[in-house]
């Protein structure tokens, strides 16, 4: 049975409602507010356990009602129904956290808990009417909080934003040592059944052991964590950058278990950080990040003792400009770091992620807690403003003493609009400072805890934080969540590796899809590509192929879609059989190239197509003696070229720079020699070779005259 108190009270709290017209009318764009959504409590650490809590805000413009579902740790169900009677003000529920934290690896025991494993602690929130959902873990000295993103927004390439994890390794007064382990975290929640995650961790190891790939299949509602390594030598592992791929839509809450910031620093204080990843697809090229307003009673102890920005690159070769500076590279899955002591300018020429990690405030050890600690807060992209959000600065017990003294927006608006911005119907009384290089000015507002409504006459960026004696939360109050560089699929060419004259088979499938309601929206019915691999690597069975050029297979598919339920994630969309060659090299690449999707009208539609291409491999390259098959002697013009011969098939016309004697092989596709003959060629004059007697099928043929070699590699008879 639930309690009172835990349960079913509900807390209202009361707030000014804005008299000025609505924004929402105006902005069609998908953003924060949603009736649909998931989210999980990641761990946090409780060895203190004073007045622990697992906490949900949920604000609405209108009047309306919300209902919370989950599984509690008995296994019990749980069912809550949540009453807005009145626009703009925000409920709090209130939530034990040992019925729905995720419980951390120990470390210490090596004890799995809840890592890496299917768990079904994750809550769904349903409403009527358009919400917007808050969510905070509390204990004693490390909280978070964070915007929790509707279902509709969510997408299935993700890369994790966190900080390395703090490790303390204390030596036993009778020998041995004692292990302290925070470590870097995320946990990924699944809105649909059959799921299948991919998680490469960017370290090559997790807490569950080395390998860096993790691949598991979650049903609706089912949780995955996955924690950083740590070991009395491995301290500071850091989840930042790895990539986690799904093939439907997914949640993403990223964060670590209890952060010190910077992490050089030390005897200072923690806290926990969490933030819900952004979709890489809703990513920016353009960022603005303003260093946190500085708690009242802030104290500074020595030059790294400041917030930190964060960096995140989405695609190798991007180039990231920072203030103007000359650009720099930045990679898939790469991040730079820096202080964030004043405004700092992003741009870049593919999608990037920025986030501020706000400063560790209190030394440990002595009775002066002063206000702040560590917050992740992911900072929308410029790309992605809005001209009017509805947010809510929490507090976990109000009626009560506050844990939160300070509570602030910091928002960014353009130069011109700075007269327009309106807090709650009334202009806030701000200094805007303008940030150099850019046309924006920031300005930090103090503001009580509850739900506030912020418009402006031209779209803006807003962060929202708060400080309390040695606690903090921070994240984005909101943004738009556009697929700004188009909504994209997935298709993958599968890898093959084999011996020479091994059968095996280049196949097509389909992966993913970023938006399934975009998807359904396009209504594609057909799907062209060219699919190209080399042919002295892979012969296809006879029939199953069109050769354009000398050296690689090549052919255009089209692959004709009904409806969005004829082609589903995870179907093969075209099989090649045939057998593996040998070929010049060990391995090479099997491409899909131009992917086009075309409408019921036969009209392209210009969606994105991310291709996982293929490979092929082939062991025992080399003849006897260690010389490839194709080696020539040594340099020189004896040349080879297609021609149909007096059957229908092909045949070889030889060329040469010389009267010469050559000597031609017909090889199988074990290299065995299975025809030989001589022939005379004549400087200048052409022959054709055409061995008639040889069955069909696919062969190499090779012309040497002794000092040059030549080969035609995937000759087809």
């Amino acid at each position: 049975m639930y309690t009172h108190h835990r349960f079913v009270s509900l807390t209202m709290i009361a707030l000014l409602i804005m008299a000025a017209s609505s924004y929402t009318s105006a902005q069609s764009l998908r953003d924060s507010k949603g009736t649909d959504f998931w989210l999980a409590f990641p761990p946090n650490d409780h060895a203190s356990s004073q007045n622990p809590g697992l906490y949900i805000y949920i604000t609405a413009e209108r009047p309306t009602k919300a209902t919370i579902t989950g599984v509690q740790r008995s296994g019990a169900p749980f069912r809550m129904d949540v009453d807005l009677p009145n626009a703009n003000e925000m409920v709090l529920v209130d939530l034990a956290y040992q019925d729905f934290e995720l419980r951390s690896h120990d470390y210490v025991l090596d004890r799995q808990h809840d890592d890496e494993r299917a768990t079904p602690y994750s809550l769904h929130i349903v409403s009527d009417d358009e919400v917007t959902v808050y969510a905070a873990s509390r204990e004693f000295l490390t909280t978070d909080a964070w915007l929790v993103l509707p279902t509709d927004v969510l997408g299935i390439d993700h890369r994790i934003m966190s900080y390395p994890s703090l490790v303390t390794v204390t030596p036993n007064p009778f020998g041995g040592s004692t292990l302290s382990a925070f470590p870097s975290q995320f946990v990924v929640i699944a809105t649909q059944d059959s799921t299948d995650i991919t998680i490469d961790a960017v370290p090559g190891r997790t807490s569950m052991g080395p390998g860096g790939r993790r691949t598991t299949r979650l049903d609706k509602g089912e949780t995955y964590l996955v924690q950083a390594w740590a070991s009395e030598t491995d301290l500071t592992d850091d989840l930042t950058g790895s990539l986690v791929r799904s093939t439907r839509p997914i949640a993403v809450i990223s964060g670590h278990m209890r952060a010190r910031a910077p992490l050089a620093s030390t005897n200072t204080s923690r806290d926990i950080l969490i933030e819900q990843v952004l979709p890489v697809d809703t990513w920016g090229k353009s960022c603005i990040v303003i260093p946190p307003r500085p708690p009242a009673d802030a104290v500074y102890t020595n030059p790294n003792d400041a917030p930190l920005y964060r960096i995140l690159g989405s695609e190798n070769g991007t180039m990231v400009s920072i203030n103007g500076q000359a650009p720099v590279r930045l990679d898939a899955g790469a991040w730079l770091e820096g202080l964030l002591r004043q405004p700092v300018v992003v741009s870049a020429t593919s999608p990037v992620l920025c986030a501020i990690i706000d400063r560790s405030s209190s030394p440990t050890g002595t009775m002066n807690i002063r206000s702040g600690d560590p917050f992740l807060l992911i900072v929308p992209p410029t790309e992605q403003y809005l001209s009017g959000y509805t947010v809510a600065n929490i507090e976990p017990q109000p009626g009560f003493t506050p844990f939160y003294n300070e509570h602030t927006l910091t928002v960014v608006c353009a130069n011109g609009a700075t007269s327009s911005l309106r807090v709650d119907g009334i202009s806030p009384n701000v200094n805007y400072v303008p940030i150099p290089g850019t046309r924006h000015s920031y300005a930090h507002i103090s503001v009580a805890y509850g739900s506030h409504t912020i418009v402006c006459d031209s779209a803006f960026g807003i962060s929202i934080y708060g400080y309390g004696p040695a606690e903090s939360y921070g994240y984005t109050g909101g943004m738009a969540f556009e697929r700004l560089y188009k909504p994209y699929y997935v298709l993958k060419v599968n890898d093959i590796a084999g011996m020479p004259g091994d059968a095996s088979t280049i196949a097509v499938t389909f992966e993913g899809v970023s938006d399934t309601a975009v998807y359904s929206a396009f209504h594609p019915e057909r799907l062209s590509f060219r699919l190209q691999w080399n042919d002295a690597l892979f012969v296809p069975d006879a029939g199953t192929s069109t050769r354009i050029t000398a050296s690689t297979f090549e052919r255009t598919y089209t692959i004709d879609i009904d409806s969005l339920s004829g082609i589903n994630v995870g179907d093969t969309l075209i099989r090649i059989p045939g057998r593996i060659v040998m070929g010049p090299m060990e391995s090479d690449s099997s491409l899909l190239l131009e992917p086009t999707w075309y409408d019921d009208q036969d009209m392209s539609i210009g969606i994105r197509t991310i291709v996982d291409q293929g490979s092929i491999t082939v062991d025992s390259l080399c003849r006897d003696g260690k010389v490839r098959l194709f080696d020539p002697s040594v340099a020189g013009s004896l040349r080879m070229e297609y021609v149909t011969g007096n059957d229908g098939r092909a045949a070889v016309m030889l060329h040469a720079d010389r009267n010469v004697t050559v000597t031609m092989d017909v090889v199988d596709l074990l290299g065995r020699v299975i025809h030989g003959t001589r022939l005379s060629l004549v400087k200048g004059l052409p022959a054709v070779y055409d061995p008639q007697t040889i069955p069909s099928g696919p062969y190499w043929l090779r012309v040497s005259d002794g000092r040059v070699s030549e080969v035609v590699p995937g000759f087809m008879r």
